[in-house]
């Protein structure tokens, strides 16, 4: 019998710890290309133990809370969008939804919450986590701006403002507005046409490809592109009057 090594046959194994890295090719991240984090928590109120705190551990946690909820949105790690609530039934009393393109600042309000003077006392009974492409009702680059002249009182001319509007525009990207025909500017007629056809990545819109031929595709893109004898208007401060608070802020809970 030979004592010569039996040649090769397959490839020669990667020593351990030698294969390329993920992060080596990818970035780690937590904020989505496009989209954002969306967290639900509703929570019960365990009155025994809210009844056994201090006056003081209430009054603090109530401020952490209020802080948590509804606090400077402009402070840095702070969630785009948080809207609390309070919910009928027997299975929680209130909840919030946060929003955002950080999913560490999103699951914070949580951690805030959880962590608070108030927290023994609030029980998360049930939650849901998505990432989902923003609404169509989010305000479009114009109309942003508007809101940060005109609430927030910054010059059009400022860098901040600057600033805001050009990070704000550019995390709309690809991002589906209302399908109105002054809301397409930046969608050409022809691309509106492959978004049919095709479809959007990342996104809820799936493509038609299969079920309209191209001279319906053509026949949907220029119905979308009609310009609409009313305008149909939900701007911020519609949605702003809908809202009905059941606990104001600065109301004891």
């Amino acid at each position: 019998m030979s004592s010569e090594p039996l040649a090769e046959s397959s490839p020669a194994v990667r020593p351990h710890g030698r294969h390329p890295s993920p992060s080596a090719q990818f970035a780690a991240t937590l904020v989505p290309e496009t989209g954002w984090h969306f967290l639900h928590v509703f929570y019960q109120i365990d009155r025994a133990i809210l009844a056994g705190l201090s006056e003081a551990a209430r009054e603090a946690g109530r401020a952490q809370v209020i802080e948590a909820l509804g606090g400077n949105r402009e402070r840095e790690g702070a969630p785009s969008q948080v809207q609390a609530f309070a919910t009928p039934g027997h299975k929680s009393d209130f909840g919030f939804m946060a929003a955002g393109t950080d999913l560490k600042a999103v699951h914070g309000v949580q951690i805030a919450i959880q962590s608070s003077a108030l927290g023994p006392a609030l029980k998360p009974g049930y939650s849901f986590y998505s990432l989902t492409e923003v609404s169509e009702y989010v305000p479009d680059e114009a109309e942003y701006g508007r809101i940060l002249r005109e609430r927030e009182g910054l010059d059009a001319e400022s860098t901040s403002y600057k600033t805001k509007v050009k990070v704000y525009a550019d995390r709309l990207g690809a991002m589906g507005p209302a399908l109105l025909p002054e809301n397409l500017g930046r969608l050409k007629r022809d691309a509106a046409l492959g978004v049919i056809r095709d479809g959007r990545a990342a996104t809820q819109m799936p493509a038609f490809r299969d079920k309209l031929t191209d001279e319906q595709i053509k026949q949907l893109a220029e119905l979308v592109y009609t310009p609409l004898a009313q305008v149909p208007r939900w701007d911020v401060e519609q949605m702003r009057a809908s809202h009905v608070l059941y606990v104001k802020p600065g109301e004891k809970l």
